[in-house]
């Protein structure tokens, strides 16, 4: 078998095969070996890395969008499409394989006698691998599967997770126990920790398992929080999300020497003393700084704690302390994905492009309203929904409730621009957000309101600025996934409407250092730890922008010295030979 890099044809090894068909192909060959390298560009790795086959690189490639890539639509298009054909040529012609690298014929055997789906898509890659290695079943042992983790690493879009490898490894094993000819050695699986260990739900006291009953029969009807505010009730998933939590309590307290026969009800689990314990144990096993879980625990036992009202006020108070001091641990909130969103905002002219979005999408449904006035409607209510959230980042629940004459007002008159206005009881952390808008926003909104929201209504009659399918507002998934969804598709950012509140404080940031007080009006929080909990790390990230700006400007000032010198040596060697 003819031996690859990667184990398999790459894109380099058809480009190769193209050229060397040139004739036979004509002007094919120059538009495929083109295309391939264009696409190989634009996923970021070298040809001689990208396995040929289009299962591999499909789910990449449509996460690339032509906005992002700074390439028009139709040259990416017909790049797209020339990597797709010449694909499909090496395909056809057996120069590429539909899944890889073939199986070896000493692999061939154990093979056929694998049954079922999910064994078969965990092993055929590693099989795969291990016969483009040139590895016989017998020669398999762990060190092998490392290799092979290695080798997705280095070649694949996707990640080869902890999990991943834990259910190849099963596979294996069982096919160890149950496929004539298969290799003897069994692979050694991931540990997982036991996070189930003491005991089970069936075994709490009848007063324990009473009160937990009750308390989350409480919590998923409406009911009011510690804060006075009024909530609607739990999802059934949030309600066993608790469930698993307090489950997860009693076992920690259990292991920490609380005896489970003492816990007969839900205040006594809450009592500051079995929750300290509970809460030092967590914090041992996350190490110097609890974890995110273990904070966010904290909250959550305060709020038990006042719903099931059997701790006095002094209790309660120990309660909060342990809260308040686990809190100040809290880390910086900001994910991966969250950064990603706001490097493509401070790096790029992108944001400028979500702000003229609107105006784009407004245009367009002025174009679809008398062929499509449902279609142009929807569109319309993205541009408006897009505007108010780069000019107003409030939360997104505060945004889908928005109502007509009640959050958007014009104080000042009907021919006044409008004012978005959240009171405080219905705001998360009840501090109330303003946000005046422009003259070109509300303008915006006018048209929306008169013109494509009564396309929308389908006969109801309420307040709400985003009606839905039913006689009510639109749901805020709904509304949320749509926005993502069009700006995607629009301009290429992958973004959430929350990430709009992260994309606010960087822009504040930017263009105001160490203005967390500014950033903290606009984002509505209540305390300014809060905010520079999520974004002291943004002006981390403009610092060392700055300090590489200074080096470059370093680097270019000093370049064009030495220019200089050389050109005044040229000159006055010139007039030395002019003599």
């Amino acid at each position: 078998m003819e031996k690859f890099v990667i184990g398999e044809p790459s894109f380099a090894d058809l480009i190769a095969r193209i050229e060397a068909e040139r004739a036979t192909l004509g002007s094919k060959a120059a538009h495929w070996t083109s295309s391939l390298r264009q696409m190989a560009g634009y996923l970021g790795r070298p040809p001689e890395t990208i396995p040929a086959r289009a299962s591999a690189i499909a789910q990449q490639v449509r996460r690339l969008h032509p906005e992002r890539l700074g390439v028009n639509a139709k040259t990416f298009a017909n790049h797209r499409s020339n990597a797709a054909a010449a694909l499909k040529w090496g395909l056809d012609l057996g120069v590429t394989t539909r899944r890889g690298a073939p199986l070896s014929p000493a692999w061939q055997g154990p093979w056929n006698g694998v049954e079922g789906f999910r064994d078969r898509s965990h092993l055929s890659p590693f099989l795969r691998y291990l016969s483009a290695a040139g590895v016989a079943p017998e020669e398999v042992r762990d060190a092998h599967l490392d290799a092979y983790a290695a080798y997705r690493a280095e070649t694949s879009f996707d990640v080869f997770s902890a999990s991943r490898r834990r259910s190849l490894v099963r596979a294996w094993n069982a096919c160890v126990e149950t496929v004539p000819g298969w290799p003897e050695t069994r692979l050694a699986e991931p540990p997982i920790a036991d996070r189930m260990s003491g005991p089970k739900d069936a075994d709490f006291p009848d007063g324990l398992a009473a009160d937990i009953e009750a308390y989350l029969e409480k919590m998923t009807r409406p009911h009011r929080g510690a804060n006075g505010k009024r909530y609607r009730g739990w999802s059934d998933g949030t309600a066993d999300l608790a469930r698993r939590k307090i489950g997860a309590m009693v076992r920690m307290a259990v292991r920490e020497g609380v005896p489970l026969s003492s816990l007969t009800g839900l205040d006594l689990l809450c009592q500051p003393d079995v929750v300290e314990k509970i809460l030092d144990a967590y914090w041992h096993k996350d190490g110097d700084e609890p974890s995110v879980y273990t904070i966010d625990l904290a909250f959550f036992i305060v709020a038990v704690a006042h719903a099931c009202e059997g701790l006095t006020p002094d209790e309660m108070e120990r309660l909060k302390d342990l809260r308040d001091r686990l809190d100040e641990c809290r880390p910086p909130k900001m994910t991966a994905k969250n950064m990603d969103v706001i490097r493509k905002v401070l790096g790029s002219d992108v944001w400028a492009e979500v702000a003229g979005l609107p105006d784009r999408l407004m245009a367009e449904a002025r174009a679809d309203l008398a062929r499509s006035p449902v279609k142009a409607a929807v569109t319309a209510q993205m541009a408006v929904a897009i505007r108010l959230l780069t000019v107003a980042p409030a939360r997104m629940a505060n945004h889908v409730s928005g109502r007509i004459g009640h959050h958007l007002t014009r104080p000042d008159g009907p021919n006044a621009p409008y004012w978005l206005v959240f009171p405080f009881s219905e705001v998360k952390n009840n501090v109330p957000l303003e946000f005046p808008l422009s003259k070109e926003t509300s303008a915006l909104i006018d048209e929306y309101i008169h013109i494509f929201r009564p396309k929308l209504m389908r006969g109801a009659n309420h307040d709400y600025l985003y009606p839905g399918e039913g006689r009510d507002r639109k749901d805020q998934k709904t509304l949320a996934d749509q926005i993502a969804l069009r700006i995607w598709k629009t301009i290429g950012l992958k973004i959430t409407p929350h990430q709009f509140r992260h994309a606010a404080a960087a822009i504040i940031l930017r263009g105001a250092p160490g203005n967390y007080e500014l950033v903290r009006r606009i984002l509505g929080h209540r305390n300014i730890q809060t905010t520079m909990n999520f974004y002291v790390g943004l002006e981390t990230a403009e610092a060392t922008r700055q300090y590489g700006e200074l080096i470059e400007h370093g680097l270019r000032q000093r370049a064009g010295e030495q220019a200089s010198g050389r050109a005044r040596r040229r000159t006055l060697s010139n007039s030395r030979k002019g003599r």
